[in-house]
């Protein structure tokens, strides 16, 4: 598992997971089910104050957020809530899926570069990581891909108006069928009216659009669907979820998936899967 803070200071954390342990048990909801954000029992950490910070989070009762899984014997696809938090000595990181028990992930010391902390984890192969599998709850750890965690915004800060948001995105286009794949990597712009619920967008890499986006609000983030074009090579819709973090809403990222992509060239089934992050633009 690597953790790390895409910005030194903000409520903001980039989570990429790379966990093994296999076999045993359906538990990938670990306490919630999953399509596209229906959870239960998750309660998210908030940005009660302007000066809340990822650290001061995870330290504590712990950062939260969005996370994509894949599940590479099933096929399946799942947006899962999380919750993660370190130990005081930085050795361990606790991660709670969809309000689920608290499952233990042994780790290396951090690392700083670039003024961000990084940190190394992941289960390894030992007794006690297979007795747990046995017990179904490493098998909800089993192909994740990333997401991001932070404080996100209380409901009741977020606009009344309609707020845009600018940032890229990064991800990745694989053959279920072949060995083929993309790296997805562009920009990503989103135009949301907290105040009625609608959300519209565009993906881009360079000058060149390669999706609209079409969503809507949901509690203190969005819920929508990426329409690709030819453009990537790809046709499809693809699921996107975004939540707010910060006092004041001013990042707004998740992640976007989907299994039935079909590369137009090629026609064959596709993974296509990533994250973004955006940044709250100034009013006009």
């Amino acid at each position: 598992m690597r953790i790390m803070t895409s910005r030194p200071v903000t409520a903001l954390v980039f989570l990429s997971l790379a966990a093994c342990g296999g076999g045993g048990g359906s538990g990938g909801d670990s306490g919630g089910g999953n399509g596209l954000g229906t959870v239960f029992n998750y309660a998210p950490s908030f940005a009660d104050t302007p000066t809340v910070t990822v650290s001061q989070a995870i330290d504590g009762a712990g950062a939260t957020g969005i996370a994509l899984q894949h599940d590479p014997f099933s096929g399946e696809l799942r947006f899962q809530n999380i919750r993660v938090r370190r130990s005081a000595d930085d050795t361990t990181i606790y991660l709670s899926i969809n309000g689920g028990a608290e499952i233990e992930l042994e780790g290396g010391p951090p690392i700083y570069s670039d003024g961000r902390l990084i940190f190394s984890f992941g289960i390894f192969e030992t007794d006690d990581a297979q007795s747990i599998s046995s017990s179904g709850q490493v098998a909800g750890l089993t192909g994740f891909q990333s997401g991001f965690v932070g404080v996100e915004t209380p409901v009741a800060n977020l606009p009344s108006g309609t707020t845009t948001y600018r940032g890229s995105y990064s991800g990745s286009a694989n053959s279920l069928e072949s060995l083929n794949g993309d790296a997805l990597l562009g920009q990503i712009a989103l135009d949301v009216a907290f105040g009625t619920g609608d959300v519209s967008g565009t993906m881009a890499f360079g000058l060149t659009p390669v999706a609209t986006i079409e969503g809507s609000v949901s509690g203190n983030g969005t819920i929508g669907n990426l329409i690709l074009d030819d453009a990537y090579e790809y046709s499809g819709t693809v699921p996107i979820i975004g939540k707010t973090f910060g006092h004041d809403a001013d990042t707004l990222a998740g992640v976007f998936g989907s299994n039935t992509v079909i590369n137009t060239t090629t026609q064959e089934q596709t993974l296509f899967e990533g994250t973004f992050d955006t940044e709250r633009q100034p009013a006009p």
